[in-house]
């Protein structure tokens, strides 16, 4: 696992925001240019970032403070190394839209019951994607 300092991150996320600007100058956060994969981000104060299309994948982002980042099209791995992040409702909407276009077959019954609850729809359908990704329904709607 690779430590980035503060300096070195402030200098990788304002390279980043000038590549989302204009992808022909700055420097995108992914293996082509900056590379935050298996990066120690552990208690990095992330806030406001503007972390889309960033491969932050098997980044260490405990405590990591994402409140306010946009995470869009980002790659973050599912694991322990993430489980601790400090997120915003927007975030934990995010990751519960996605988790809810995925369903599939659920054979749990409290989690069929979970997922297809009103209240369950109601929180994922206010992902700030939705009207572009589309609207999660129940079953047979």
């Amino acid at each position: 696992m690779k430590t980035i300092s503060k300096n070195e991150l402030t200098e990788i996320l304002d390279n980043h925001n000038i590549w989302i600007n204009d992808n022909e100058k700055g420097c995108r956060a992914d293996l082509s240019c900056a590379d935050l994969r298996y990066a120690n981000l552990s208690y990095a104060d992330l806030r406001g970032a503007n972390l889309r299309y960033a491969d932050l994948s098997y980044a260490d982002l405990r405590y990591a403070n994402l409140r306010g980042a946009n995470i869009d099209y980002a790659s973050l791995s599912f694991s322990c190394k993430t489980l601790k992040m400090i997120t915003d409702d927007r975030i934990k909407i995010q990751y519960l839209y996605h988790c809810a276009s995925q369903l599939g077959e659920v054979l749990d019954e409290d989690l069929k019951e979970l997922l297809t609850s009103d209240l369950f729809l109601k929180v994922v359908n206010k992902f700030h994607r939705v009207d572009e990704c589309g609207r999660i329904k129940k079953k047979g709607e």
